[in-house]
């Protein structure tokens, strides 16, 4: 006997939840006693926190307190497997000294009876600062010599690869090109901005929602901070309101919300408004593809190279894997992949929707409707004949 599901109309089990607006999303949970955070954010890129100066914000209307590094806990580092170089997510926990590595980087957060008496002390409080001039483009000569070649993507797939001599292949080759291609730098930005809700139960126990993917993981990184036992975390996530990757990792926005909740013995909502989302979440890194192709009177490639440029920020490694589908999906004797990553005073990027591959495929298809145009023949059956047997 078999069955299908083509066809077979399936009950969406959340649908009816979400039409009629009974689906409770993170910032939506309304705690007893809930006191609303506002975050301090930096306005350089590049230096360090000379003073802040919280002394009109605190005297504002509604306000209950404010935290920054002066108060903060001292949080215990994120986890080893978490923090380690190539895995997604931040990999230092905030508030723990006076440098700055981006512009946004938060600093701080105000509680206050209301949101709206949260964002308004913000506005109150002044920065001094000892500025450094901020790297923020690939093609900034500073960053020529700090430039590396990481070895893995999130400690998986090989981002150094050679086959063959591309070089003799080229050297060979009746038709050739190099080109370059680039992409900006994406925002993941769903519908739902992130929200965190810290409540102290007991001194030793803390519940939070937040719309994350990563509940497990969440609980291991707010356990390990605060050096509490993981069944004191309890991570509450019924629903989430898009995601597309940066809602499965952590940020500093959890812990900052937990942090300030345990200050004011209160509950805290710390929600994130629509532009804090393009500097506190991560995001697609920029990238810069260069490709060198060569193909033989045939059609068929006979070496092709891949080298992308690509950025993290100065306080962690992710690589955008720009170069994984070209190893594979044409037929080629000669291949070589490289990824070269560069330091900017940018936040951490994270993966976005196929990463890596999103970037990557735009720029190998380019370049193979270059190839076909350069061979004279029409670019499906380039690819055609350029097909890779499984």
């Amino acid at each position: 006997m078999s069955a299908t599901l083509i066809g077979q109309p399936l009950a969406r089990i959340d649908g009816r939840l979400k039409v009629t607006g009974r689906a409770t999303f993170a910032a939506e949970f309304a705690r007893p006693g809930l006191a609303y955070g506002a975050l301090i954010q930096t306005a350089i890129a590049n230096g360090r926190v000379a003073n802040i100066d919280i002394s009109a914000a605190k005297s504002a209307p509604g306000v209950i307190a404010i935290l920054t590094r002066e108060n903060a806990p001292r949080f215990k580092p994120y986890p080893d497997s978490l923090s380690k170089a190539g895995v997604p997510g931040e990999s230092r926990v905030p508030l723990q000294d006076d440098e700055i590595h981006y512009a946004g980087q938060h600093l701080g957060v105000v509680v206050a009876e209301s949101f709206e008496q949260a964002t308004y002390a913000v506005s109150l409080v002044r920065m001094t600062y000892q500025t450094q001039p901020p790297v923020v483009t690939l093609d900034d000569e500073r960053l020529q010599k700090n430039a590396t070649f990481p070895e893995k993507f999130a400690g998986r797939e090989e981002l150094q690869v050679k086959r063959g001599d591309v070089d003799a292949g080229l050297a060979t080759a009746a038709h050739k090109i190099d080109v370059v291609y680039s992409t900006p730098i994406e925002n993941h930005n769903p519908i739902e901005t992130y929200s965190t809700t810290g409540e102290w139960e007991a001194p030793d126990r803390v519940l939070i929602h937040e719309c994350t993917r990563g509940i497990k993981q969440l609980q291991r990184v707010v356990a390990n901070a605060f050096g509490l036992p993981q069944d004191n975390v309890r991570i509450i996530c019924p629903f989430i309101g898009g995601a597309f990757g940066s809602k499965g990792f952590q940020w500093s926005h959890t812990l900052l919300a937990a942090a300030a909740a345990k200050l004011v013995q209160r509950p805290v909502k710390l929600t994130l408004t629509r532009p804090q989302m393009f500097d506190s979440a991560g995001q697609r890194a920029r990238t810069e593809q260069r490709f060198s192709m060569g193909a033989g009177k045939d059609g068929k490639l006979v070496a092709l190279r891949h080298a992308t440029t690509t950025h993290s920020s100065p306080t962690h490694e992710y690589t955008e894997s720009c170069g994984n589908m070209s190893r594979m999906l044409y037929s080629c004797p000669n291949v070589e992949v490289s990824h070269r990553l560069v330091r900017l005073n940018l936040t951490t990027p994270c993966p976005m929707r196929a990463p890596g591959e999103t970037p990557g495929v735009f720029a190998l298809e380019c370049a193979l409707d270059e190839m076909a145009h350069e061979v004279g023949i029409d670019p499906v059956e380039f690819r055609l004949r350029n097909y890779a047997e499984i």
